[in-house]
C-alpha cells in the first residue's frame, strides 16, 4: 500500500480543508505508486477527531494509477463523508491499496472504447506530470486546486516501515 497522513493544525480542522489536504496526499501517494510500477484497485480515506473516533470510507475500482481517477474517487468518498464525518477533523489519512503490477493489467471485456481511451490519456498525462515534477519541482503542475498543505512541507519523512527515496524529498 501507499499512503500518507497528516495531523491538521487548528485552522484546517474542518471537512473542506481536510479534503484539500487529502487531495495533496493522494496525489503524492499516487506518484510513489507509479514509480514502483503499480496500480491500485482501492482507495481508503479516514478522518479522526480529537478523541480518536472518526470516519472511514473506501472506494474500489478497476486497477488505476492516474491522478484524475484517484482524485475523482477521493471526491466521491468525501461526498459520503459530509454528514457522517466529525465536524472537527484532527487528522486525515489516504491510502492506495490492493495493488497490482502495471504489466498485469488486462482490458475489461465490458470497457467501452471511448472511456477506456480517455483513461489511457489521463494515465499518460500523469506520467508526463511526474516527469515535469522531477525536472521542475513537485508543485509545478497540479490537477485542479493545489493548496499548500498544513505545515508547509509535505516531502519525505522518515517512515517506520521504509527508507524514503531521493524522489520523495
Amino acid at each position: 500500500m501507499f499512503g500518507h497522513g497528516r495531523v491538521l493544525p487548528g485552522e484546517w480542522r474542518n471537512l473542506e480543508r481536510a479534503q484539500a489536504c487529502a487531495r495533496y496526499l493522494a496525489v503524492k501517494a499516487a506518484r510513489r505508486m507509479r514509480r514502483a510500477g503499480l496500480a491500485a484497485r482501492a482507495l481508503a480515506a479516514w478522518l479522526t477527531d480529537r478523541g480518536g473516533a472518526g470516519w472511514f470510507g473506501e472506494a474500489r475500482f478497476a486497477p488505476t494509477w492516474d491522478d484524475r481517477s484517484i482524485l475523482k474517487s477521493l471526491g466521491r468518498l468525501f461526498g459520503q463523508a459530509h454528514g457522517e464525518a466529525p465536524v472537527r477533523c484532527r487528522s486525515v489519512h489516504v491510502v492506495l491499496h490492493d495493488l497490482v503490477p502495471l504489466d498485469s493489467q488486462r482490458r475489461d471485456l465490458f470497457d467501452v472504447a471511448a472511456p477506456f481511451e480517455a483513461r489511457r490519456r489521463w494515465e499518460r498525462l500523469s506520467v508526463l506530470a511526474d516527469l515535469l515534477h522531477a525536472r521542475y519541482g513537485r508543485d509545478m503542475l497540479s490537477l485542479g486546486p493545489s493548496v499548500e498543505p498544513p505545515g508547509g512541507y509535505a516531502g519525505a519523512k522518515i517512515a517506520f516501515n521504509r527508507i524514503p527515496e531521493d524522489e520523495d524529498f
